[in-house]
Formats: C-alpha cells, structure tokens, sequence
C-alpha cells in the first residue's frame, strides 16, 4: 500500500484508464472528478448521426481489457460508451467516482504534505470545498477534446436558421434537412466535417457546402487494414523516415516532393486539396466510399466573415444560402483546465503548463511533478490503447516503481535536449483550437511510445509492433496479452458471455 492521495479529473477514456492504474498500483486513496453525469468523456458529449470510430473496433480498445463487442468493423458510439461503462463496473470504478463537480483551481505547495490543495465546485449548487491530496492527474482531453470550440459570428442575432456546434448536430437535425431540403453549410474540414458531410451525401442531399481554412489529410482505412505486404511495409517505414526527416529539416518544397509517392500509393488522403503539403496533416482515417463522397461536395477555402438572415458570408465575400451553420471547428483543448498556483513560503505564481516548450513523456513537468497532465499530446491513434500504456507509466511514475525511474535532472536535461524539436501541447496562434498543429509527427509518437515501454521494462519491440500488428485482430489481442503478462504476471480472461458473444457476432458476419 502506497500512503497516498490520488486525485483523477475527469472519467473519459483517458481518465478511467488512469483511475484504474493507480489503483493497481496500491494507492491509498484514488477517486476522480467529473462535470458531468456519466463516464465517456467526449463519447459521452457528442451523437452526430454515423458516428463511428475511425479506426477498426478491435484497435479501440484499453491493453489490460477486452475489445469493444461491436457488429461492424468500426464500434458505433453507443458501443464505445457501452464499453466504457463495462470497464468502469468490471473495475468497480464507479463507486471511487464523484460525478457533478468541476475542479476550479489547484494550488501546488513543494515540500509540503499533502502537496495538493484542489478547489472543488459542485456543479448544480455552486457550493465550493476544499479537497488536499498528494498527487493531482488532469485527464481533461487534452489529446483529442475538451470544450467544442464555438466561435461567435458577426449577424448570428439576425440569422433565421440554426447554427450549432458539430458536437450538438443530432439525427433530428438530420432528419430536418433530408425531409425539408433545408441548405447546409458545413465550417471546417476536420473529422467532425467529414463525418457530417459524409452522413448528408450518403442520404442524396446535395443543398450543402462546405467553407475551410485548411483540409485533413488522412490515413487510408483500406490501407491500414489492407494485407501488409512488402509495398505497403516500405510505404510505412518510408513516412516514418520522412517525419523524422521533416522534424530536422522543417517543411519545403524538397520535403513537399519527397511526400508525393505517400499520395500516389494512396497510402494517405485528402479528397478536398490532393496537392497540398502533407506535412500539414493530423492522423484521422478516411474510408474509399467516404473520400468519394467528399471529392463531390461544393467547398470554398476561406475563413467566415459573418452571417445574414439567410446566409454565411466568406472572408473573400463569398455568399452562401444556408438554413444550416454547422461549426465543425474543433475543441479549445485548455478551456477545462483548472487555474494552477505555486504557492511558497514566499509567495505564489501562475502556471501555465501551455507555455512550457514539452512535457516529460507528454505528461510530467519537473517544474510540477505533482499534478501530471494526462496525456497532453496523442500517443497512439487508438487512444484507448495508449491510454492504458501511459495510465500504466504515470502510476508507476508517481508509485517510484518506474524500470527507468528518471529523476528531476534527468527530466530537465531531457526537455532541454528536445526543445526546438517538439511542439508545445497548446500551442496558441496556431490554429482555431489553439490545440496542437497539425504536424506529421508520427516518428515522434513512435519515440514517445518507445520511451514509455522502455520506462516500463517492456521490450521495445512490443512498442513497434503496436504499429506493425494492429490490422489484424489475433495478433493486436495477442500483444496486449503479452503486454499485460509482463507488467502484471497475467493474461485477462474474457467473461464467459463475452466469448460467446464474440463467436456469435463473427458468425452473423460469416
């Protein structure tokens, strides 16, 4: 038993993940806070119509627990949120997780035990209280979500349609635009975008456009999950290379060509600018049918000036007919995060973990090792996996049980070494979100990844087969057996009803 306080904010993918880890790891007390009602996180806040997973089921899925049950290849998102609810009573989570209460500030005392003192808001009464622990874990979705970014534009008073965030856009809307032929307008070129055009376009409509500042490149779904052999082997090694080269090089036209036989392989996408930079580019997926659908829909690259009563309006004065705005323009991924005080015998300051150049393992800041941000920065493009994986080194950092423990220095040195190199987990200015760019950093997802098996006393190779395994089933179940046989000295055993249920859906699907 570990004699410390754990407190976990949030209870989405990343924060169940780190509630169960430290729990594993023999804390004395672990408990989470959350806002809302119910675990899910982001699943639980968006239910656009088509809503799926971008990547296969099997891969959605945490190392030391069973795959998504699902009846197609991508988990819908009632099926993810199920899944989410069957790790939390397997775990029996529930009862260590406080739900209605927002984390209003956290004062960091150095030297002092407990270090830790959260000001917590319940969210219906507004009543504050004082919580003190020892360690403090931000699990607020700063990798992929946190609070829909929702931009206010000039007219909106006197627009007569509706204007709604993509996280709000639901089948009822849906439905209204089908049976009505109403015009949609959709802003942004995201994942988000892709899905609600895709859900129009694949229903007939075609009184919709699309306005973007800058469009997705995309993993092709056919090539990920496709027989790797050995074209699709080098392509893979080769993107690798080119990352690691764009990170020392920084982006030209050199790099641009060099991109070029990515595209031409169709081993990435993009169905609105096929000869942009790829380079500029976020890891999503992209279905063959869903980029024939986009490569037909009217778009406009420009930014929104505003709107009138029956249109949006471009900054190039563009004007669009719209009965629907629908703002797909991401998440303002620091909107959650509580303010953070350092607070000496001296005096305090602020914090602002978004200025700092990196963090320790995209978690730890030696300034403030006591509240960790989890897991700032994507580590694997299933979360859910890497979740786990990193759940597992941030309980075993703080627990000191680490197989490469590092120390303050040594974190210090490390941040100092790659800064220049790496991007700040917020950077501002960079774009609407004033989340990360969108670099092609999949080399160093790959070193972060590695590091942390390493960090954990797991070969590296497991680390790299996590890239090379995970298109077929067997083999991805296999390696998280392996994983969680080496951390834990066990191999999960699948409920009973689980296994029969598995062999029933793979049937239906024979």
């Amino acid at each position: 038993m570990i004699d410390k306080h754990v407190v976990v904010i949030g209870a989405g993918a990343g924060g169940l993940a780190v509630l169960r880890a430290m729990q594993r790891a023999g804390f004395r007390r672990v408990e989470c806070l959350e806002m809302a009602a119910d675990v899910g996180g982001v699943w639980s806040k968006v239910d656009y119509p088509d809503l799926t997973t971008h990547s296969r089921a099997h891969n959605y899925r945490y190392a030391d627990y069973r795959p998504i049950a699902t009846r197609n290849e991508q988990a819908s998102r009632d099926e993810v949120l199920q899944y989410f609810h069957d790790f939390t009573r397997d775990h029996a989570l529930r009862e260590h997780i406080r739900f209605g209460v927002r984390v209003e500030s956290i004062a960091y005392r150095p030297g002092q035990s407990p270090a830790c003192e959260l000001t917590v808001v319940d969210t219906e009464t507004g009543e504050r209280e004082p919580l003190r622990c020892d360690i403090v874990v931000c699990a607020l979705g700063f990798s992929n979500a946190g609070t829909p970014n929702r931009p206010q534009l000039p007219g909106e008073s006197d627009f007569r349609g509706t204007v709604v965030h993509s996280s709000e856009f639901d089948r009822a809307m849906l439905e209204d635009i089908l049976d009505n032929d109403r015009r949609a307008v959709v802003v942004g070129a995201g994942k988000s975008a892709q899905d609600i055009l895709c859900s129009l376009a694949r229903r007939g409509h075609q009184r919709m456009a699309c306005v973007y500042r800058k469009a997705l490149w995309a993993y092709s779904y056919e090539f990920m999950y496709g027989r790797m052999g050995p074209r699709q082997s080098a392509l893979v090694a080769y993107a690798f290379a080119l990352g690691k080269l764009r990170k020392a090089m920084g982006h030209s036209e050199l790099m641009h060509r060099l991109s070029r036989p990515l595209v031409r392989e169709g081993f990435i996408v993009n169905p609105f600018e096929p000869d942009s930079d790829v380079f500029l580019h976020r890891g999503a997926v992209l279905r063959a049918d869903q980029a024939e659908l986009l490569r037909a829909v009217a778009r406009t690259k420009a930014g929104v000036q505003g709107l009138e009563p029956d249109a949006l309006i471009t900054d190039e004065g563009e004007r669009l007919p719209a009965d629907y705005v629908i703002l797909a323009t991401g998440y303002r991924r620091a909107a959650n995060l509580p303010e953070i005080r350092i607070v000496r015998e001296g005096g305090e300051q602020g914090y602002d973990p978004r200025l700092r150049p990196s963090l320790h393992r995209q978690m730890v800041d030696p300034v403030i090792p006591a509240v960790s941000l989890f897991s700032a920065e994507i580590i694997f493009p299933q979360q859910a996996f890497g979740f786990s994986i990193a759940a597992e080194w941030l309980a075993r950092f703080h627990a000191h049980r680490l197989h490469r423990q590092p120390t303050v220095a040594q974190m210090e040195q490390a941040l100092a070494r790659e800064e220049g190199t790496t991007t700040p987990w917020c950077a501002t200015g960079r774009n609407d979100s004033g989340g990360m760019p969108y670099s092609f950093e999949v080399s160093h997802i790959i070193d972060t990844l590695v590091s942390l098996f390493r960090d954990l006393g797991l070969p590296a190779r497991l680390a790299r087969q996590s890239y090379t395994q995970f298109a077929d089933e067997q083999q991805f179940d296999r390696l998280c057996k392996a994983i969680e046989l080496r951390l834990h000295g066990t191999e999960r055993v699948r409920p009973r009803a689980f296994a029969v249920m598995s062999r029933l859906q793979r049937s239906v699907r024979l």
